[in-house]
């Protein structure tokens, strides 16, 4: 009698579905934040939830909670991971300049092309709705006064050891943090200007004065 019943045909096996891949915990966290942010980007704040947020991002909705805790929680891991890669960004860019002009120009350009590839990013950021919201609020004023740290070394680099005035310093980072963050937002309605040509324009404004402080030169009534 003939066995050849008991044993499994010859050639490949039928097709069945694939295993599923195991996602590891740091991908899947980057998933669920690039997903948020894209939904309180579009959103808002107030009106986005975390059983759509977790729809999209293909887990069950304890797994979101069990991840950040709260809707809070994830937009400040949102707002964090922006704080880091804004950083990044222009640190990359003031890297590659060898003259402090070029640094700052640089640093712009990069400031400029994080924002492109991140607007649902600048929308959550920007949302009125977080005023009401404490935490985020200071966070988002946290990233606004790193910046200004990051503006004012630049120019302090630039001057004479003992030479810049603290105070001044400071306020015309300030000044110029505050430009860069106005003018992104009008930019929105410019898609024909570029990072390189946005930034390009603004160093018509800001160097002539930066490079007047380094000279030491003081304006008077």
């Amino acid at each position: 009698m003939s066995a050849s019943h008991d044993r499994a045909p010859d050639g490949p096996a039928p097709d069945g579905p694939a295993p599923r891949r195991r996602m590891p915990r740091a991908e899947r966290e980057a998933l669920m934040l690039d997903v948020a942010e894209q939904i309180f980007g579009e959103q808002g704040y107030q009106a986005s939830s975390m059983d759509e947020i977790a729809a999209r991002a293909g887990v069950s909705k304890p797994m979101l909670y069990h991840y950040y805790g709260s809707k809070e929680r994830l937009f400040l891991a949102c707002l964090r991971r922006a704080r880091d890669g804004m950083r990044a960004a222009i640190l990359d860019g003031v890297g590659g300049g060898s003259r402090p002009d070029e640094q700052l120009y640089l640093g712009l350009v990069h400031w400029f092309r994080f924002i492109d590839a991140h607007p649902a990013l600048w929308t959550m950021m920007v949302d009125e709705g977080l005023l009401e919201f404490g935490p985020a609020a200071e966070e988002i004023e946290s990233i606004r006064a790193e910046h200004t740290e990051l503006i004012a070394a630049l120019i302090l680099a630039q001057s004479p050891p003992g030479h810049a005035d603290t105070l001044e310093v400071e306020l015309v980072a300030a000044a110029i943090s505050g430009a860069g963050e106005r003018i992104t937002r009008w930019r929105a309605r410019r898609p024909d200007l570029t990072p390189e040509l946005t930034a390009r324009h603004l160093m018509q404004l800001l160097w002539t004065g930066m490079s007047g402080m380094a000279r030491g030169e003081v304006w008077q009534l």
